[in-house]
């Protein structure tokens, strides 16, 4: 193997091998990935340029498709159905839209503009940079900047460091009429920056004690998982109540080696669609090890994902020191935008694992047709293919969609209710400015995965990575249906209400009823055919959330919450009811969204 990657060139060799370093190789092959790397940083001199990405902010990610909207085009630079974004197109994009369609844009939306180029000044030219200079500056670089503690630029580098911080607390009343107290305390920094035009980074970590409310704790105790977390530890090992400790980090480094190739490597989480929720990839689940490539021609964006996940279902201990068996997975998507308001995407991900060399490399490939590869090998692995769409409508509606197939037998689909007839679809839309009313806006969603969805015979092959699910939170064998409605009426003011309802499956003791995606979809299915959508202990959920959020200070904010939560089980003539009431005030972070 050491021959043919010296036949390849470098650029190649690069990421191979930083990822398959990590995918159970040999002291060897780390030693000259090592090597390899060092000597790229330090001697590399063809890079065109970086960019460092956003971490998910949710009012840049309505600001973008408020921008999309207004220009009634979508940008050929990146393309927002796909998450994490690139700063600097998202700065272009504001800067592009405000420069062409001055006239459309609201107040609001010019101060928004504004912030974003005061968060990404770093990539303005020197002339545009003053509106990023902050009256609070100490000495010469701390907060020099607005968005940033400490900033330092020159010629042939840029870093920035800020701390990030949550604090809050509330209380919640449980159906039994008791109330509990919640809190929050998260406090870490990120530091993010470019290095010769060659590299840039982004790195972040926190270090958090937290409780939750109810229904997350039995969503925790249902999954055996932290949503949106890895690894958690119990505060003063107290499993009922479930305040949990734990480290989140996120690391990744970027390069560019072309105009219009980027590649990322490192820690981190993706979002595939145009909704609310995805029904592919998501980020729910716990950050992963990734090498992930994006390639932009013309009108037409391809990536490709290689990862590393783990399964924690096939953990052989249940002590700590014990390593996590690794399981992968391979994602890429080709996204075109056929028309200016038109933007089609199709997508295949496979999910595999219990390979003796590790990663398969029959899987790096990334311009073949994985399931013909997955056939090749056996049908040992979990394929699913689909694809999703995103339609601006009159410059004032987005229309959106998702479908995903997991598997496909010709001769049983057409019979009714065959257990493996697994799909999912979505389908929403966005209205902007509703009413007339500038800066009020709303989404609805409906979502729905039939039995046996994302699951497989193999915990190597469901669609899980630390026990939770890796696209839709509910997993399979669920129909939902949401309402979103934010409004901004000055730019440091945001309300959110969100209205959620659904429907979903459960199982009944042993019987698998397909609602569990982290079950064996062999083991104890009930039927074969006539299954359906709510088959098994039928649960009723609804859920409204109110939000208001004040910017004190660049990404300062101060938050409270309210919400409430019902829950009805028929089959059991259950029904619980929370309410609770939050507030908190944070910095450089946003806060989780727990809509289960």
């Amino acid at each position: 193997m050491y021959i043919v990657a010296k036949l390849i060139k470098w650029k190649d060799n690069l990421f191979v091998f930083l990822f398959l370093s990590l995918c159970e190789l040999n002291s060897t092959m780390k030693n000259r990935v090592n090597k390899l790397i060092f000597s790229i940083l330090t001697t590399s001199s063809i890079c065109f340029g970086q960019t460092t990405h956003i971490d998910f902010h949710e009012q840049v990610d309505h600001s973008v498709q408020r921008l999309e909207v207004i220009s009634g085009s979508f940008s050929d630079k990146f393309h927002s159905t796909q998450k994490p974004y690139s700063r600097e197109y998202v700065l272009q994009l504001a800067e592009e839209v405000e420069n062409n369609y001055p006239v459309q844009l609201e107040r609001v939306d010019l101060k928004n503009n504004r912030f974003i180029r005061e968060m990404y000044w770093n990539y303005l030219p020197d002339s545009k940079q003053w509106e990023s200079f902050s009256t609070l500056f100490v000495g010469r670089n701390i907060y020099r900047r607005k968005g940033d503690l400490l900033a330092f630029n020159g010629d042939d580098y840029s870093i920035q460091a800020s701390p990030i911080f949550h604090f809050g607390g509330g209380m919640e009343q449980l159906p039994d009429g008791s109330f509990e107290s919640q809190f929050i305390n998260t406090r870490g920094a990120e530091i993010k920056g470019t290095l010769n035009k060659k590299l840039s980074f982004f790195s972040r970590f926190t270090e958090n004690q937290q409780t939750n409310l109810r229904f997350v704790r039995d969503y925790m105790g249902y999954s055996n998982g932290a949503p949106y977390l890895g690894f958690v530890k119990w505060i003063g090992g107290d499993t009922v109540r479930k305040a949990i400790d734990f480290i989140d980090a996120r690391g990744v480094l970027m390069f560019k080696p072309f105009k219009n190739t980027t590649f990322l490597f490192g820690h981190d989480k993706n979002f595939v669609g145009a909704g609310y929720r995805s029904m592919i990839l998501s980020d729910f689940s716990a950050p992963y090890l990734q090498l992930k490539t994006t390639i932009n021609v013309g009108k037409i964006q391809y990536t490709t994902i290689f990862a590393q996940l783990a399964n924690l279902q096939a953990r052989n201990s249940v002590a700590f020191n014990q390593l996590i068996p690794p399981k992968y997975m391979t994602f890429h998507r080709i996204s075109g935008n056929v028309r200016k308001n038109i933007q089609v995407g199709i997508f295949e991900k496979v999910i595999f694992g219990e390979r003796p060399i590790g990663f398969d490399f029959n899987y790096l490939n990334p311009v073949i047709f994985y399931r013909f590869v997955e056939g090749f090998l056996g049908s040992p692995d979990n394929v699913l293919v689909g694809s999703d769409f995103k339609w601006i409508i009159e410059k004032k509606a987005t229309l959106y969609g998702q479908f995903v197939l997991d598997e496909l037998k010709l001769s049983e689909f057409k019979a009714d209710g065959w257990w493996a007839k697994k799909f999912s679809y979505q389908v929403g839309a966005r209205y902007f400015d509703f009413l007339g009313i500038s800066n009020l806006d709303i989404l609805a969603e409906y979502n729905r995965a039939r039995p046996f969805m994302y699951s497989h015979f193999s915990t190597f092959s469901n669609a899980v990575h630390y026990n939770l699910p890796m696209a839709h939170p509910l997993g399979a064998n669920f129909g939902e249906f949401i309402v979103q409605v934010k409004y901004q009426p000055i730019q440091k003011l945001n309300f959110e209400g969100i209205f959620m309802t659904y429907m979903k499956g459960l199982d009944d003791g042993i019987a698998n009823y397909g609602g569990n995606i982290l079950r064996s979809n062999s083991s104890f299915r009930v039927r074969d055919f006539g299954n359906y959508v709510g088959q098994g202990v039928e649960t009723q959920v609804q859920f409204w959330r109110g939000r208001a959020s004040y910017m004190l200070k660049n990404n300062l904010f101060f938050d409270i919450e309210v919400g409430r939560r019902k829950q009805t089980t028929p089959w059991f003539g259950q029904e619980n009811t929370d309410f609770y009431l939050n507030s908190g005030i944070r910095l450089n972070i946003m806060p989780r969204n727990y809509l289960l």
